[in-house]
């Protein structure tokens, strides 16, 4: 029975070993059949539907790999040419399906390939870090005048530099023209000549080099790494560098000027106070790093009297947290050169040239198919519109009548450049940036997304996307349906959808994606209620921390944290000041204008609402302060000005109407290509308010544009200014 059961074995597995062969589609004659796919932004494995469907021969896919994206734009070939192409693009293999037809999957060597290949860039982007803190070294090592001219002898040579001098030279220009003060070894203080001191890169590029290799690690894993003067357990040493005047004890001398106070920063401590501290954190596909520099400075108050005398100082010199917080790119290139897949892909592309000449200056399309026309994106209310690489593709498509076969994903996005009138050789350079492109032997255009095997994993499916979508054209769109969305989000997806408030590129969705993205935090805690806490918060009550789970907890804690750890986390003593209760509640205001509009408190009230905690940690669901007032649209789909005044309610009505009016019509003169609309802003607060006193708030605004026409100037009785 044993030898048996052993040669079923070994027959199970010569059989499997047969059947994962890949297949020659050219032999099957359902699959010669012509046919025409215009697909944009598909699953794979319904693109895959639509084919079976014109050839009636089962196709299917992996289910790892079922909501990858395509675009198709092909007439008039035959079914096996399609998908020979798209396997090929895609790397992988078709192999018989044991119910009938073919399924498409992914061999061994390319996934074993792709797993290389992240490795191989995290230890690329490990040596760009490396070298870059080497190069700062060297740099903040050089005297000021030494800087100067090293930095005047490359821009003279600029157009002949190497990656590694332009990399210096980016560098030399930060710490040159914004040079940080450093206690020499005599004890003498050295000052930048330059004015503009105050910025905060050289800060963040000599704390970067100030690191251990451990901590670049953290850093290339999204981790947040901190220095201070008075380190935490896993906090590094802040580097010997003072900081800007405002940020070191001095006094303020103040003085009264038309209603406005100006401040003179006077006597200022040579030294950095005691407490002194960084955030740091890398995005690093990006190479951005985003900073928080904060300090405990002690300030003497002075006031400048009607007769220009001083009377300085007045009371006690008094700590404060001095705190400033952005993020750049780092003057490195994260591209993963020395990976082989990165090399085989560039060698696969078409260069530049050779795919400039092959393309027609004019486009040329076939009569029977219109013009596509683009969806424009508008990722948020200041960027304006957006299409995405599938547009620009379809577009070529049309244009040259060249069959085209692409990966597709919703991050990948350009300028709206898509006109009947437009060369198809002016798309190639904004597509090269993001893509690899190789105009093949049977005249199709392939096309591969840059760093697809990250793109993949932050991607969003199609199927949470498309009900959203059809839902916004109803206008019925609501809280919960972003709150659903919120909820089937991965760590990863939630992650990367908080970094496009910096540098990433968010989706491009047939909604409003900025409520989703600002509002994260809170909308991941209200997905993890029951329909009960839910209906309870919708009545108004609030959700006591004792009623929520340990899941529910955990999701309270997140949406509490503000975007960087807290500052006391950096410091192995207390602090002698606090932060302001109000800095970081408001989670989500400087992320978008609108929100602004939906939130009635003031400071000072919202202030002396936080004087007096509640007796146990709640949340609360509040409705908004809704609002209609216009806007101008300028052509190129941006915001460009808000007149909320013109909405304006109370004794002043009236006059702060007239004059919003006639400040859109001057803005309507400045920008003549420019619209007005009437902004509907309507949605909720979410606060979490906790027993000692820590809060946040969180405003989720929905807008709808409405038809709006600009009302004539009421001429000469209009109220002046």
């Amino acid at each position: 029975m044993g030898r048996f059961m052993f040669c079923v074995s070994l027959a199970v597995l010569a059989l499997s070993a047969a059947t994962a062969q890949p297949v020659k589609l050219a032999d099957d004659p359902k699959l010669q059949t012509p046919i025409t796919v215009w697909l944009k932004m598909e699953p794979l494995r319904d693109a895959l539907r639509v084919i079976s469907r014109q050839v009636g021969v089962p196709l299917r896919c992996q289910d790892a790999i079922a909501q990858e994206k395509v675009c198709v734009f092909v007439e008039n070939r035959s079914a096996r040419e399609i998908l020979t192409q798209m396997a090929r693009l895609l790397r992988y293999e078709w192999q018989p399906h044991e119910e009938g037809g073919y399924i498409l999957r992914v061999p061994d060597k390319t996934r074993l390939e792709e797993e290389r290949a992240q490795n191989q860039m995290r230890s690329a982007r490990l040596r760009a870090l490396r070298e870059l803190q080497r190069i700062i070294r060297e740099v903040a090592q050089l005297p000021p005048q030494q800087r100067i001219q090293e930095k005047q002898r490359l821009e003279a040579r600029r157009s002949e530099l190497n990656d590694s001098e332009r990399q210096r030279l980016q560098l030399l220009e930060s710490l040159t023209a914004f040079a940080a003060q450093r206690r020499m070894p005599s004890g003498e203080v050295e000052f930048s000549e330059a004015a503009g001191y105050w910025r905060n890169e050289p800060y963040v590029y000599l704390c970067l080099a100030a690191l251990p290799e451990r901590a670049l690690n953290a850093l290339l894993e999204g981790q947040w790494v901190g220095l201070s003067t008075k380190p935490a357990q896993g906090v590094y040493p802040f580097p010997n560098v003072l900081l800007p005047a405002m940020k070191r004890d001095h006094t303020a001398v103040q003085q009264f000027t038309e209603g406005r106070i100006n401040s003179t920063v006077t006597e200022v401590s040579p030294n950095n106070p005691e407490f002194v501290g960084m955030w740091l954190r890398l995005l690093p596909a990006q190479g951005v790093m985003s900073y928080r520099l904060l300090s405990v400075p002690k300030v003497k108050l002075g006031v400048v009297q009607p007769d220009d005398t001083v009377q300085h100082p007045v009371g006690e010199a008094t700590p404060f947290v001095a705190s400033t917080s952005g993020s750049f790119q780092l003057p490195l290139s994260l591209r993963a050169a020395d990976s082989p897949l990165w090399g085989d892909w560039d060698a696969w592309a078409t260069p530049i040239a050779e795919a400039h000449e092959a393309l027609p200056e004019r486009a040329a399309p076939a009569p029977s198919r219109p013009a596509p026309q683009p969806t424009l994106y508008r990722p948020n209310d200041f960027q304006g519109y957006r299409c995405s690489v599938a547009d620009a593709l379809e577009w070529l498509a049309w244009a040259t009548r060249r069959p085209v076969v692409s990966d597709a994903f919703r991050t990948a996005q350009l300028d709206p450049l898509l006109k009947p009138d437009l060369s198809p050789r002016a798309l190639l350079q904004p597509l090269a940036e993001r893509v690899w492109i190789r105009l093949d032997e049977a005249d199709y255009l392939l096309v591969r997304h840059k760093r697809y095997w990250e793109l993949r994993m932050v991607e969003l499916p199609e199927a949470w996307l498309r009900p959203l979508e059809a839902k916004n054209e109803q206008d019925a769109l609501t809280l919960w349906d972003y709150v659903a969305l919120a909820g089937k989000l991965s760590s990863r997806q939630a992650d990367y959808l908080m970094q496009t408030r910096s540098y990433n590129d968010a989706p491009l969705t047939r909604f409003a994606i900025q409520p989703l993205i600002s509002c994260l935090p809170a909308l991941r805690f209200l997905a993890s209620l029951s329909e009960g806490q839910r209906a309870q918060l919708i009545a108004g009550e609030p959700l006591l921390w004792s009623r929520l789970t340990r899941p529910q907890q955990t999701r309270y804690l997140e949406a509490l944290r503000a975007e960087f750890p807290p500052a006391q986390w950096l410091f192995r003593e207390p602090m002698p000041a606090k932060e302001s209760a109000i800095d970081d509640t408001l989670q989500n205001l400087g992320v978008s204008l609108i929100a602004h509009i939906l939130d009635p408190e003031t400071r000072d009230q919202l202030e002396k609402r936080l004087t007096t905690p509640p007796p146990e940690s709640l949340v609360m669901l509040k409705s908004g302060n809704e609002q209609k007032f216009p806007v101008l649209v300028d052509r190129n789909g941006r915001y460009d000005r808000y007149f909320v005044s013109y909405s304006a309610t109370g004794e002043e009505a009236a006059s702060r109407r007239a004059r919003a009016i006639r400040d859109m019509h001057q803005a309507m003169q400045e920008n003549p290509d420019g619209r007005f609309v009437q902004m509907h802003v309507h949605g909720y607060l979410i606060e979490f308010f906790t027993a000692d006193g820590r809060f946040a708030r969180y405003a989720f605004a929905q807008t709808r544009e409405q038809p709006f026409e600009l009302p004539p100037l009421l001429g000469d009785s209009e109220p002046e200014r």
